[in-house]
């Protein structure tokens, strides 16, 4: 039986109805590599649903990643570092094996039926199709919406590194590079990396993830200021087996 931690499972589901809520409002996915038009009727509830969801986008995925960073923070007090070998394996079969597989069976497909790519075939045939979903959805990863999985994959190798190398030891230090990372990344991410793969996302979503480490490394201070205002469950340190993410 696996014991949890209330927080992150409360955190976790605001995460999940926020990611659906704010996709379920996209009326019109188009990038430079495909794209398709759903036709709606536009006037104030319109724009007040894109107000919401550009409000929800500003925070859901950086939740994700704080989340994300404090269930390995959580296991690094319980387990330790572990071997890179064994924890890369581990990391790419839980996430870049779903992503793989996610999208070549059913994403990709979905998008060739649903005329996504017609442009692309109008303007280069197959091998336009072709280059729009190798570069577009695979390198780019955009309108992919699993792009997260990539994305997270990265981070986790890069905090291994960090931890192996005891970077994050020396907080200030640690702290300034990563807002020096994210603004260089926020004001180049589009010519930083000619082919992507969700290394610049990664980037850019890493000083969430050690934001998550962080909290977690002080949970039971942040619970007892949480539980003067709100019932946060207990706020107790309890043991959480696995992580999902």
């Amino acid at each position: 039986m696996n014991n949890r931690i209330r927080e992150y499972d409360y955190i976790r589901a605001l995460a999940v109805i926020l990611v659906i809520a704010g996709h379920a409002l996209y009326t019109s996915p188009n990038s430079p590599y495909g794209g398709i038009s759903i036709d709606v009727s536009k006037g104030l509830v319109h724009d007040w649903l894109n107000d919401v969801r550009d409000w929800i986008f500003v925070f859901h995925m950086p939740l994700f990643f704080a989340l994300s960073g404090a269930v390995f923070a959580y296991g690094l007090s319980r387990r330790g570092l572990p071997r890179f070998k064994s924890f890369a394996k581990g990391k790419a079969k839980r996430l870049l094996v779903p992503f793989l597989l996610v999208n070549i069976l059913y994403v990709v497909p979905l998008k060739l039926f649903s005329g996504y790519f017609d442009a692309s075939y109008a303007a280069g045939g197959v091998i336009g199709v072709l280059h729009d979903i190798l570069i577009g959805h695979f390198s780019w990863l955009i309108m992919n919406h699993l792009w997260f999985l990539a994305s997270l994959f990265w981070i986790f190798m890069m905090a291994w590194g960090i931890e192996r190398s005891g970077l994050s030891r020396h907080r200030v230090v640690f702290v300034l590079a990563l807002m020096c990372v994210w603004m260089m990344m926020m004001k180049n991410n589009e010519v930083t990396f000619p082919y992507k793969f969700g290394v610049p996302r990664a980037l850019i979503n890493l000083p969430w993830f050690y934001l998550g480490y962080a909290l977690e490394l002080n949970r039971d201070k942040v619970n007892s200021f949480i539980t003067k205002y709100i019932n946060w469950g207990g706020g107790s340190r309890t043991p959480y087996a696995t992580s999902r993410f």
